[in-house]
C-alpha cells in the first residue's frame, strides 16, 4: 500500500502529478492510453483496475480535496446554462486553468470558435464570487483568490494606441505610450489580495507574438520589460491570458513562457 511503503508512495504522487499534467492536454480516446503507459512504469498496485482507480480517487491528497470542493462551486454556478456534457469539460478546463495560474504568469487559451476558450475565465471569475457569498462553500475553500480582469482586445484599435512607438521630433527621440504602458503605471495600485490578470483576445500576429516575448524576460522572472525600455515588478498574482483561434504563430520562446490550454470543438448550449 503506498500508505505504508515510502517508495510505493513517491511513485504514486508521481503518477498522479504526470495524470494531472497530461489529461487536460490530451483527447478523450488517448485517456486509456495514457493510463497503460503509466501503470507499465509504476506497476505499483495489485493490478491495472487498482491503478487506474487510486489514480483517479480525488480524496487521496488534500489538494485533491480542495480541488473536489472547487469543482463543486464551478458545477454549482453553471448549472443552469449547459448541459450536462458541457458542464463537466468545462469544469474541467476551468479547474486546469485555476492550476495553471498557480504556476504561470502567461497562459494561452486557444480553439476554435464555439470551444469555449472565452469562457473559461469568466466561469472562474464567477465561480469565486459566488463562493464568497455562501457561506458554506467559503468556509470549505476559504483560500480563493478574488479575480480582477482588465480587457484588451488589442485588434480594435491601432498598434500606436494600444503598445507606444518610438518617433523623433527636432529635439530627439520621444517614445509615446500606449494603453498598455498605462495599465502597467496602474499596477503598483492595485489591490495585491486580487489575482490580477490582464486578458488579451484575438488572434496571435507575429508583431503581437514579437510584443509578448519582449516583456516576458523568462518564466521564473519577477521583472516585466515594455517596449519603452521601462521596467515592471509583478508578484505571483499577475497574470497574462491570451484567448486566440490558434497558435500556429508561436515560436519556442513563448512556448517556453506560457501554459497552453487546448481547447476542442463543442456545441455550447
Amino acid at each position: 500500500d503506498y500508505y505504508e511503503s515510502a517508495r510505493t508512495a513517491e511513485e504514486f504522487t508521481v503518477a498522479r502529478s504526470v495524470y494531472v499534467y497530461f489529461i487536460p492536454r490530451i483527447e478523450n480516446e488517448h485517456v486509456e492510453s495514457l493510463f497503460q503507459i503509466l501503470f507499465g512504469h509504476f506497476q505499483i498496485f495489485n493490478n491495472f483496475d487498482d491503478f487506474k482507480s487510486n489514480i483517479l480517487n480525488k480524496t487521496t491528497f488534500s489538494t485533491n480535496q480542495d480541488e473536489s470542493t472547487l469543482e463543486s462551486i464551478i458545477k454549482k454556478a453553471i448549472k443552469d446554462q449547459y448541459s450536462p456534457q458541457i458542464i463537466d469539460y468545462l469544469t474541467e478546463k476551468t479547474l486546469t486553468l485555476y492550476h495553471m495560474m498557480e504556476n504561470n504568469k502567461c497562459i494561452i487559451i486557444y480553439g476554435s470558435f464555439n470551444s469555449g476558450k472565452s469562457t473559461l475565465l469568466d466561469i472562474l471569475n464567477e465561480s469565486i464570487k459566488s463562493s464568497t457569498n455562501q457561506t458554506e462553500d467559503k468556509n470549505k475553500f476559504f483560500n480563493l483568490p478574488q479575480l480582477k480582469i482588465f480587457e484588451s482586445f488589442y485588434l480594435y484599435d491601432t498598434w500606436l494606441r494600444m503598445y507606444g512607438q518610438m518617433s523623433a521630433n527636432d529635439e530627439g527621440p520621444i517614445w509615446k505610450s500606449g494603453q498598455i504602458h498605462s495599465f502597467f503605471n496602474n499596477l503598483s495600485k492595485i489591490d495585491k489580495t486580487h489575482h490580477n490578470i490582464l486578458r488579451f483576445n484575438g488572434p496571435l500576429s507575429t508583431k503581437f507574438v514579437s510584443f509578448i516575448n519582449e516583456i516576458m524576460n523568462s518564466v521564473d522572472s519577477p521583472i516585466m520589460r515594455l517596449n519603452s525600455m521601462d521596467s515592471y515588478f509583478v508578484d505571483n498574482n499577475f497574470h497574462i491570458i491570451i484567448e486566440t483561434d490558434s497558435i500556429s504563430n508561436l515560436n519556442p520562446s513563448m512556448i517556453m513562457n506560457c501554459a497552453l490550454l487546448p481547447m476542442k470543438n463543442l456545441h455550447l448550449d
